[in-house]
């Protein structure tokens, strides 16, 4: 690593601000970071509303930390900019532009710097490696760190190298990094609050100082989950000296009042699931909890709660429900990559995880967050009904064909495990040693012989198998977590190959338990959620569905996005039983049945359906062909691809190319 700082070194003296501006800052006491915190607000770098408060908790948005970093780095404020969103009357007009000038913050393309959105560590490590890289300072080959979660990274290679570049220098940290500090998790999109941001200043000044750099303990980043503000007030503007944005929309008035929600949580402990049952005697179970996720609390009775899990209102016992006694929860968001982003709490553990979906609905935005209680249904922060969004592969039938070839799915596999291979740890040799190897033919055999689909198959045994690295798959060939219990995360089944686990999969649970309508646990032939789909009864973590939908999309993306909104994606309307026709009439038979089902508290949880086309039929009303989801054979002794259902029986919730 080089260091020619001589003739470029910082200034230290930077204007401090009087001493009553921080030293009655209550809020700071008692902070991991709250000596990183004072020293900035001493030195006149952050500063705080007129009522003394700092809100180190408050996410730092892109404008606040480019005012910190010029401020910082004693940047001389420019009156000219270059973004369209920076308006005259920005009080950081200024050191935007500065910043920008410098090269060390850059905008979107259209000439959009986005001032308001909140900066996500990702960017923020951009940002500081893009003022190391001007002083001199390089990646060092011999203390080379692996980025556990690069697939993550927006801006690809340029992001990982800075996260490393940033931890190399010992200004930023990883979620999680292991004791030789080979290897990090950094989390890219987790947005920054404003007391990581000052601790990271703080270090990058020490650093270009040429001074040794004081840690607190986490790098920058504080061992805590953000504080998603769903239900509380927007907080007061943080510079005082800001006015309006003229340019900037206003709130539309009167607000509603917040709506008071009730939160709790499956009790546990670890291995211990929470049953969620149609009444509250508790005897019919209709899904299951893992510990320490969310759930709606919406009353209580003799011995249980009644609760809202997904779109189902359901019952669960007291002794394994809590009350959430922090204002933590699951939330939503959108990256710049358009992509939707589930943040999800566990209650018991205290810590936030994320991962991408689908593609994001129009509507909703990046930087802003939104609730939904089964990744359909989303709502604004003051919880008012916003859209309602089905993510493609997490509702689309399984009894569709992927477009993509053997080959093409091997493909996928192989540069995947060279991807994870490059991680070490578990994945060393992945390239070599995973059970996915080879089973792209497998996959399409089974596909078109019993009528699941190849891409879903491959998704949810690299979900169940960890990319065929996992202990069950290496030792046992069992892709997909078969018969392996949350309290018991080591036993299994075992199976002579891969091949005949995929097997298993298919003839004991797809298309004997859950795809086929009569299955013991048919809530429809999709991944789903808890009230619609296989993760009603199949897994105990209630993003099961999504997170298949999530390695479907990265699939589908890597192999060229022919499957992607392909076909139309319906829901059945009634609540009670509802016939599937052989053709376009009621004289043609009934091929099979929908059993009733609860319609959710949306009114809107029927079974999903793929339809082919629409014609009008003999009776003169329009019929819909849609996939059948019964395993049958025809007069022809070929398993029957399709049935017939009266169009006004369904409601199309995603239009096909």
């Amino acid at each position: 690593m080089k260091k020619q700082m001589t003739a470029v070194a910082l200034a230290t003296s930077l204007v401090a601000a009087p001493m009553g501006n921080y030293a009655s800052a209550d809020e700071l006491a008692g902070l991991t970071l709250e000596k990183e915190m004072r020293e900035m607000i001493q030195q006149n770098i952050i500063k705080g509303t007129a009522d003394g408060k700092y809100l180190p908790k408050k996410e730092v948005t892109r404008q606040e930390f480019a005012a910190f970093l010029a401020r910082t780095l004693q940047l001389t404020p420019t009156t000219t900019s270059q973004f369209k969103d920076v308006g005259q009357n920005m009080a950081m007009r200024g050191e935007i532009g500065a910043v920008a000038k410098a090269g060390f913050m850059s905008g979107s393309r259209g000439g959009l710097f986005h001032p308001y959105d909140p900066m996500t560590r990702e960017e923020m490590a951009v940002t500081i490696s893009n003022v190391l890289q001007k002083y001199n300072v390089e990646l060092s080959a011999e203390r080379r760190v692996t980025v556990t979660d690069s697939s993550e990274f927006v801006i690809g290679s340029k992001g990982v190298q800075s996260a490393m570049l940033a931890f190399q220098s010992g200004i930023m940290s990883g979620v999680e990094v292991n004791d030789q500090r080979t290897a990090m998790t950094f989390a890219p999109s987790k947005l920054s609050q404003r007391d990581q941001a000052a601790a990271a200043l703080y270090k990058l000044k020490q650093y270009v100082d040429g001074k040794t750099i004081t840690d607190s303990g986490d790098g920058g980043l504080e061992v805590t989950p953000p504080t998603p503000p769903v239900e509380q007030p927007e907080p007061p503007t943080v510079e005082p000296e800001q006015p309006k944005e003229p340019e900037k929309p206003a709130k539309p008035t009167p607000e509603p009042p917040k709506v008071n929600i009730q939160r709790g949580y499956a009790a546990g402990p670890a291995g211990i699931i929470t049953e969620i049952y149609a009444e509250p005697s508790l005897r019919t179970q209709v899904t299951y909890m893992e510990p320490g996720r969310e759930m709606i609390i919406l009353g209580q009775g003799n011995g249980y709660y009644k609760v809202q899990v997904a779109d189902t209102i359901g019952y669960a016992a007291a002794k394994k429900v809590r009350k959430a006694t922090n204002s933590n929860s699951d939330y939503y968001t959108v990256n710049s990559r358009n992509e939707l982003v589930h943040y999800t709490y566990n209650y018991l553990t205290g810590k936030y995880a994320a991962y991408t979906i689908s593609q994001a609905p129009s509507i909703l935005k990046q930087g802003v967050k939104y609730k939904s209680n089964d990744g359909v249904h989303f709502k604004d922060s003051s919880n008012r009904d916003l859209t309602t969004h089905y993510p493609y592969f997490q509702f689309q039938s399984v009894r569709t064909k992927t477009s993509y070839s053997a080959a093409e799915l091997d493909y996928y596999i192989m540069e995947t495990l060279k991807e994870r291979q490059k991680l070490g740890g578990n994945y060393a040799n992945a390239a070599k040693r995973s059970k996915l190897i080879g089973l792209g033919s497998y996959l399409k055999e089974v596909e078109a012989k019993h009528r699941v689909n190849a891409m879903f198959i491959l998704a949810a045994a690299i979900h169940e198998s960890n990319f065929g690295m996992s202990g069950n798959a290496q030792t046992k060939n069992n892709l997909f977590g078969i018969r392996v219990f949350d309290s018991m995360p080591g036993k299994g089944s075992m199976y002579a190959t891969p091949a005949r686990s995929v097997d298993a999969f298919i003839r004991e649970y797809m298309n004997l338990k859950y795809a086929v309508p009569g299955g013991m646990y048919a809530k429809g032939a999709v991944p789903g959620n808890k009230t619609i789909g296989f993760n009603a009864h199949y897994a105990s973590d209630p993003t099961w569905g999504s997170k298949i939908a999530s390695h479907m999309t990265k699939i589908d993306q890597k192999l060229g996005g022919k499957d992607y909104g392909r076909h139309t994606i319906a829901l059945t309307k009634p609540a009670g039983t509802m016939n599937v026709y052989n053709g376009p009439s009621t004289g043609s038979g009934v091929l099979y049945q929908y059993k009733a089902r609860d319609k959710g508290r949306s009114g809107d949880a029927g079974y999903p359906v793929v339809v082919v086309e629409q014609k009008v039929g003999a009776d003169g009303q329009s019929w819909s062909r849609i996939y059948a989801d019964v395993m049958k054979k025809g007069a022809n002794g070929q398993n029957v691809e399709y049935g017939w259902v009266p169009s006004a029986q369904l409601t199309v919730v995603s239009q096909g190319k």
